[in-house]
């Protein structure tokens, strides 16, 4: 699972987080952070291999999916993250990410409640 995110000095990381069984059970890990210079699929890839050969220098075999959230430069067909590493591993599936899709549920479920458009417009002005 990888996700992009800003640090506290405003540099765009990816969070690179694993799940695999450990004697049968399923485990969530956060392998890490890895600075990247853009949010371009080729640069997305580079951060997220940088960090997982750090972890199993055989990780593309062991590959099974890869989750994300719907951004285009994740998951759109052609040149994508997903699409790049399935041409190196064409097995791999990709997942969208339910915490993601629902958070859009919902901020389309309130956008119309006018108490949390004042809400939103106060704490923007912070």
């Amino acid at each position: 699972m990888t996700d992009g995110a800003n640090d506290v000095g405003t540099r765009d990381v990816e969070n690179v987080y694993v799940r695999f069984l450990n004697h049968g059970v399923p485990t969530n890990s956060f392998v890490g952070p890895r600075e990247c210079p853009n949010a371009k699929a080729v640069r997305v890839i580079e951060a997220v291999t940088k960090v997982m050969d750090k972890v199993d220098e055989q990780w593309k075999v062991k590959a099974v999916c890869l989750g994300t959230d719907g951004a285009n430069v994740m998951v759109r067909q052609h040149n994508s993250v997903f699409a790049l590493l399935k041409r190196e591993i064409p097995s791999l599936i990709s997942i969208y990410c339910i915490a993601h899709k629902l958070e859009l549920g919902f901020q389309d479920t309130i956008k119309d409640i006018p108490l949390v458009k004042e809400a939103k417009q106060m704490l923007q002005g912070i």
